[in-house]
């Protein structure tokens, strides 16, 4: 499941979808003026001249060395922007979420956790960035107009030299006897350029996710897109790109 904290609903059901539990962030998109395709085949099989950017929300597959080769070249050499929203990767806690499943009569292992992180950090690693398997929990302001709650989402571990950086102060769900409290800050979103393109990268999905939200980051999401979209213009990301630690090394 994405968040640790909804033990009532215990399977990721709702198809991390436009048309279902990814509506509200859809109906932002639009109605800021975005049109928005809905990519069903394989990376290779779009055309990025055509696109501002590309946005991988959750993903829990993996990516062909075709597509990443391909994203790469769309992204650096071809002004793609990439948009990703992932959550939590650690394999003693998917272990820890083992259960008998009473219809197939056996035992349940969780095989990505909330995302599959190795498969986005497959992608990233062509970039320089990658996620890590921390396991984040905690209250998000200053990032929206509103609060909204990072739930169970990963942190960021690398970064190239002159991203910007934004730093959350959150728990790690994953470390045995963390008291409960404000946290510490940890890197968690992320925009930087990247050849011709640029990226934007934010470690958890429960604020685009009506499934189980608690407060949304849409006006976060359209500044991301903006970025990414505009090939690193600083201006439309506003005080995401304002306010963010620069990357020195």
């Amino acid at each position: 499941r994405d968040s640790l904290a909804v033990t009532a609903d215990v399977l990721d059901w709702h198809g991390d979808h436009p048309h279902t539990n990814l509506y509200g962030a859809l109906n932002a998109l639009r109605g800021a003026g975005y049109a928005v395709d809905l990519l069903g085949s394989p990376a290779t099989c779009f055309n990025a001249s055509y696109y501002g950017a590309l946005l991988i929300v959750d993903s829990e597959n993996e990516f062909y060395d075709a597509e990443i080769d391909k994203l790469e070249a769309d992204v650096k050499e071809r002004g793609l922007g990439l948009v990703i929203f992932a959550d939590w990767f650690n394999a003693a806690t998917a272990a820890s979420l083992r259960f008998f499943d009473d219809n197939t009569r056996s035992w349940w292992t969780p095989p990505v956790g909330g995302a599959n992180v190795p498969a986005l950090n497959d992608l990233l690693g062509r970039f320089g960035a990658a996620f890590g398997d921390a396991v984040l929990e905690g209250s998000v302001a200053g990032l929206a107009p509103a609060q909204f709650q990072f739930a169970s989402g990963a942190n960021l571990a690398r970064a190239p030299a002159g991203a910007i950086l934004h730093r959350l102060p959150l728990v790690d769900e994953a470390v045995e006897g963390v008291a409960r409290g404000s946290g510490e800050a940890r890197p968690a979103l992320s925009l930087f350029k990247a050849g011709a393109g640029a990226l934007a990268l934010f470690g958890d999905s429960a604020c685009v996710d009506t499934s189980h939200q608690r407060g949304d980051c849409h006006d976060m999401l359209l500044k991301m897109v903006a970025y990414a979209a505009s090939r690193g213009d600083e201006s439309g990301a506003g005080a995401l790109a304002a306010s963010g630690e620069r990357l020195a090394h």
